[in-house]
């Protein structure tokens, strides 16, 4: 039973010292003009309504009297007699709400009926017609809406001396959040893991849309799509899982695809409307309470179309073919067998999951009676839409005739492959074993930037037998040689014996070069990717900017690897660029490159000379013959609250129009004098909303 007050004077402090306890002053607003003390002794009747988010409407609360208060004190009174109830406990708010969440539990566990009220679309809840007691208010109803902490409140309270019987309170409430799983797959219903994903959130707004954003509108108004989450990633199940979800409308955006598939274009848009929860159940997502909203995005397999034909354009059929790696070399699936290998039936063939990427179309063996074709390049591509279709032409062989392609690649001592920068190397065909009767002119291996080179030899007597030499460029053969001093041997793994047949089984011959020592002008080859994101404070945000970069051979920044990068963002936050770096072979086995933000000219910026701030995660990066290659990511942040500023013509940035832009003369990324003046007007506009911030506070 609740302590009781001797006289209404005590009780009258204990209602003060029980309303600071349970209703905190920033929660509370008082309905009643100032009244004299008989004036309010002679109120009989009280009101509270509760002001919750729209986002509750639909959640129940009951109203229980704990206590009923006379001029003898509190007593407690229905189901609530003998709880153990203490008012001398609520000295602070932590007591008092852990008091109401004590009593609400009560009141469930013994059934206690209340007075039930349904929050409306505005939030609103109002009790009428109270008499004076102390009364709780618990959630009955409606948790998926909202979740409501009960509270305890006397009727009526002390504010200043003066009893009050009206009052408004907000109560402490969370909004359950909605989840979403993504299920990936391919068009067979195969999942699918590393798709990447960013989730977007529609806001709605009428102070203003932020610039750089998809916008749009509807019958609720004008809105745009933000950043709700980024980096969302597929895992092997081909699922992902959001949860937590405010109540609205979203939409995922696929952003990078599985390897071998085409992006999808299509917004995957829903709506989170009830609250949901998500359970992994040995490693899949499932649905476990309320609504769970599950969406399903499908990636096609790339494609690529083989076309094999004759001079006239006719369909070939048995022609031998491979796809491989752009420098030729098989590929090969986890346990060393080579893939992508087929025979051509006179229709297009097709590869599909094939990754996008640089290949190589080879002809192994041609069908009786046409020459082998020479390798053919093809880029594949996985947006969608595009088309990848390469054609492979044969020629037809004279009767009795037959050809013979011979490959020759570059490796060191440990058979790395060695990239020659620019050496001609020859080879030719001899009628006997010591290669002394050529009977073939000499053909140049031209090597340009590669290790490995092809040539043919057309018109060969089929049956016959020769023998492949390495000779000079006058046709004597060699079995070793010198480049810039440095041994070389000719090693033929498997014979330099040939006898090219009609079928063209045994029509290919592969040797190899192996360098003792390594000349000048011979490399390993490495890769640099080079990463450009661009924010604005703490976002990133979606540029129409050109920016530059690029790598350099020195730590002083002054001697250029290649080309300026050029990273244009073409309305993205991030762009991806590979950059082919030498590795050299001849002296030290590693080899440092510096990496640095420029203008289209080369020349080196710094964030004092741009709008906004250069930062790069990996300034150099050292690369070796073991490890070659290596990623950098520049990142140029914008300050927040400020339109991000183009940069036309100018270092560091070159506008091409759209959200990257302000509307009106950009601030120049290397022009000190309007980028002061854009400071000023930032620091000015501050100084504004700070006084108009003191005036208000005077008003109040």
């Amino acid at each position: 039973m609740i302590k009781r007050a001797k006289n209404r004077n005590a009780i009258l402090l204990g209602l003060s010292m029980l309303a600071a306890a349970v209703l905190p002053q920033s929660a509370v607003r008082v309905h009643a003009e100032s009244q004299n003390q008989n004036a309010v002794q002679s109120q009989t009747a009280g009101s509270i309504e509760l002001q919750l988010p729209q986002e509750a409407a639909g959640a129940q609360i009951s109203l229980y009297q704990v206590a009923l208060l006379s001029n003898d004190g509190y007593t407690t009174c229905g189901s609530f007699e003998g709880c153990g109830f203490e008012i001398a406990d609520l000295n602070d708010n932590i007591a008092a709400q852990e008091a109401a969440k004590q009593l609400a539990a009560y009141a469930k566990t013994n059934e206690t009926e209340g007075q039930e009220k349904t929050a409306g679309e505005d939030g609103l809840i109002r009790f009428e017609d109270l008499a004076p007691a102390l009364y709780l208010t618990a959630q009955t109803g409606g948790e998926e809406k909202a979740e409501i902490q009960p509270a305890l409140i006397p009727v009526p309270h002390m504010v200043d001396g003066t009893e009050v019987y009206s009052a408004v309170i907000s109560p402490k409430y969370s909004i359950p959040g909605g989840a979403v799983i993504v299920n990936k797959t391919d068009e067979n219903g195969n999942a699918l893991g590393q798709a990447y994903f960013v989730l977007q959130s529609k806001v709605y707004s009428d102070s203003g849309i932020p610039e750089g954003v998809q916008t749009g509108s509807d019958e609720r108004g004008s809105f745009y799509w933000k950043e709700f989450k980024a980096d969302l990633v597929t895992n092997d199940r081909g699922q992902l899982t959001v949860s937590d979800l405010p109540m609205g409308d979203y939409r995922f955006i696929e952003v990078k695809s599985p390897a071998g598939y085409v992006l999808s274009s299509k917004l995957q848009e829903f709506t989170v409307s009830e609250a949901g929860t998500v359970k992994e159940i040995s490693g899949v997502y499932l649905p476990e309470s309320g609504a769970v909203q599950e969406l399903t995005v499908v990636n096609n397999r790339t494609m690529l179309l083989i076309n094999k034909v004759d001079e006239e354009g006719k369909p070939v059929n048995g022609a031998k073919l491979a796809i491989r790696n752009a420098d030729g070399s098989a590929i090969r699936n986890a346990a060393g067998k080579e893939m992508y290998s087929f025979t051509t039936t006179g229709q297009p063939y097709e590869i599909k999951g094939l990754p996008a990427g640089e290949y190589t179309v080879r002809e192994l063996e041609a069908p009786d009676g046409y020459k082998t074709a020479q390798d053919v390049r093809v880029t594949l591509s996985d947006a969608e839409g595009a088309v990848n279709e390469v054609t492979m032409v044969d020629e037809r062989q004279e009767e009795g005739k037959t050809s013979l392609t011979v490959t020759k690649s570059v490796v060191d001592l440990n058979e790395k492959y060695l990239y020659v920068q620019n050496s001609i190397f020859y080879v030719a065909l001899f009628e006997d074993k010591e290669r002394t009767q050529r009977v073939t002119d000499v053909k140049a291996l031209h090597f340009q930037d590669s290790f490995r080179e092809s040539v043919t030899f057309d018109d060969l007597d089929t049956g016959k037998t020769y023998y492949v030499g390495e000779t000079d460029e006058a046709g004597t053969y060699l079995t070793s040689g010198y480049v810039e001093g440095c041994v070389f041997e000719a090693d033929f793994p498997r014979g330099y014996e040939v006898t090219p047949g009609q079928k063209q089984s045994q029509n290919t011959l592969e040797f190899r070069n192996i360098f003792h020592d390594i000349p000048h002008n011979y490399y390993y080859n490495g890769e640099i990717t080079v990463t450009k994101k661009v924010m604005k404070g703490d976002e990133l945000f979606d540029s129409k900017e050109i920016y530059y970069a690029a790598v350099f051979e020195d730590r002083e920044l002054t001697q250029i690897h290649g080309d300026v990068i050029t990273l244009d963002m073409d309305g993205a936050s991030e762009l991806s660029v590979t950059v082919p770096v030498q590795i050299r072979a001849d002296g030290d086995p590693e080899v440092t490159y510096y990496i640095a933000e420029t203008d289209r000219d080369g020349h080196v910026l710094s964030s004092s000379e741009t709008a906004f701030e250069i930062s790069i995660d990996h300034p150099s990066v050292t690369l070796s013959a073991e490890q070659n290659t290596a990623d950098v990511t520049i990142t140029n942040t914008y300050p927040d609250r400020t339109d991000t500023p183009g940069a036309p013509n100018t270092p560091g940035g070159t506008s091409s129009g759209g959200s990257g832009g302000n509307g009106g003369t950009p601030v120049r990324t290397g022009d000190t004098a309007p980028l002061m003046l854009y400071l000023i007007l930032m620091i000015l506009s501050g100084t504004a909303v700070i006084a108009v911030f003191l005036r208000r506070r005077r008003e109040r």
